[in-house]
């Protein structure tokens, strides 16, 4: 996921994923690199290395499963959209929009078996939020962590994906 508020000039920008996503592929992986494909505007795609150095995680709570690369691709190369920063769910937004449990979701990602040969070729997957983090629920990587559970109707393999909630004309 690509965030920061590029069409307007851009403060920031960045690629958010998931944190064990990052630490798995630096391990796997045999030069230790982390590798992204990203389309470029030809049609095909490019791999761009980076080192699990590189990406940033939750500074004070480890049980935090998220990522960040600051990136900012060149327009003139590559296929790509931004998520603005005014889209991220904080709590203050979820509140005023009265987001929970039943709640529409969806998110975007790849179908890591078709993938692409090429290019990365995105899917969407739909689904609900069955529960909010209202208590902390104990996962085995991380310990106790906040987590949003949502049913996609989905195979594994998305972790990283943005997950956006559709709120709707009449809530």
């Amino acid at each position: 996921m690509l965030t920061g508020d590029i069409e307007e000039g851009p403060a920031f920008s960045q690629l958010v994923t998931a944190r064990h996503v990052i630490e798995k592929t630096g391990q796997i992986a045999i030069d230790g690199k982390v590798l992204l494909r990203a389309n470029t505007l030809d049609g095909d795609s490019r791999l761009v290395k980076t080192e699990p150095k590189d990406w940033t995680f939750h500074l004070s709570d480890a049980a935090v499963d998220a990522a960040v690369l600051p990136w900012l691709p060149s327009r003139e190369k590559f296929l790509f959209k931004a998520i603005p920063e005014k889209m991220v769910a904080t709590d203050e937004v979820l509140q005023a929009n009265h987001v929970g449990a039943g709640d529409e979701i969806f998110l975007t990602g790849l179908f890591a078996s078709h993938a692409g040969s090429v290019s990365n070729l995105p899917i969407i997957r739909i689904g609900n939020i069955a529960l909010m983090p209202e208590v902390r629920v104990k996962v085995r990587e991380f310990g106790m962590i906040d987590a949003y559970l949502v049913e996609m109707r989905s195979i594994g393999g998305h972790s990283g994906s943005p997950v956006f909630v559709h709120i709707g004309g009449t809530r």
